[in-house]
């Protein structure tokens, strides 16, 4: 059995929930997406937008009587909060390794990196050897943080709130999904008009294909870590992950020309593709689970 079925609420009632949910997480980010959009890019209003789905899930569970403590406050047992901070390091990794080996993509030398780095967090005079151990600590310890305070607004809604919901209507393999598609679209004004990503993106542009595909996918991995755990904690460290590996580690030692931007970054076709193999092995994994039948849907 897996942790999350002790709260389950009636499908009727977590069907109401789901539209309220989702009405309120528009409503709400409304603002959000003007500050982020007309303001400034800034990440202190990216930073609200991202807490807008866990207000939504708070005003809903009050609304509709839900508890609290059915988000998923619970850490659970540790490998899972281990296996959503490693699989993003694993699959980035071997995306970019991969087009890097094909020579699809160049990297920076420590020249064209490093030395900007070292000024940045005040490390003049030190070894690049000594700067390298000391920022990837940094990066993975204190830089995760960070981004964790910014992905568990997020993820208190779409996994939290979201996940178990949808379950009592569709199997792991359509909860997956539709959390991936909904992510996706709450991404889509400052995808198009917030200068989000490294280029400009219109609907019809590979890049932002890219990066729906590329959320729907590793909402599967997310959405399986949150069933086994119990634990909403999993995907907030798992996004925190994610985006630490990408912005903090890799973009920075990657040429971003207009080659490396076709392949690699969250708008490139590496990741998305690395993705539907990550998504394709969780959907197994869920099938030798037999989540559908744990949950009753």
């Amino acid at each position: 059995m897996t942790a999350i079925t002790a709260t389950m609420i009636p499908k009727e009632k977590a069907s109401k929930a789901i539209l309220l949910f989702l009405l309120l997480t528009a409503l709400f980010t409304v603002p959000a997406y003007y500050m982020v959009i007309e303001l400034a890019q800034m990440s202190y209003y990216y930073g609200l937008m991202m807490w807008m789905p866990a207000l939504a899930a708070f005003a809903t569970c009050k609304i509709m009587g839900i508890s609290f403590a059915s988000l998923g406050w619970g850490f659970g047992a540790s490998k899972w909060a281990w296996r959503s901070y490693l699989l993003p390091f694993f699959y980035i990794s071997a995306a970019y390794g991969l087009i890097l080996f094909l020579g699809l993509a160049d990297m920076k030398s420590t020249a064209n990196f490093l030395p900007n780095l070292m000024d940045r967090f005040g490390l003049a005079g030190w070894s690049n050897s000594s700067a390298v151990i000391f920022l990837l600590v940094l990066f993975l310890t204190v830089g995760f943080l960070r981004a964790l305070s910014y992905a568990v607004g997020e993820e208190i809604g779409w996994r939290g709130f979201l996940v178990p919901l949808l379950m009592r209507h569709t199997g792991f393999t359509g909860t997956a999904l539709i959390s991936g598609i909904i992510w996706g679209l709450w991404h889509v004004p400052v995808l198009l008009f917030g200068n989000y990503a490294e280029q400009d993106l219109t609907l019809y542009s590979m890049g932002f294909w890219a990066y729906i595909v590329m959320l729907i996918c590793i909402s599967f991995p997310m959405t399986y870590y949150r069933l086994k755990s119990g634990s909403l904690w999993t995907g907030a460290i798992f996004h925190a992950a994610h985006n630490v590996a990408i912005y903090n580690i890799f973009n920075q030692i990657i040429v971003m020309d207009k080659r490396g931007q076709y392949w690699l970054s969250e708008f490139g076709l590496a990741l998305p593709l690395a993705g539907l193999l990550v998504a394709a092995y969780f959907i197994r994994k869920a099938n030798n689970d037999h989540f559908d039948h744990h949950l009753g849907t």
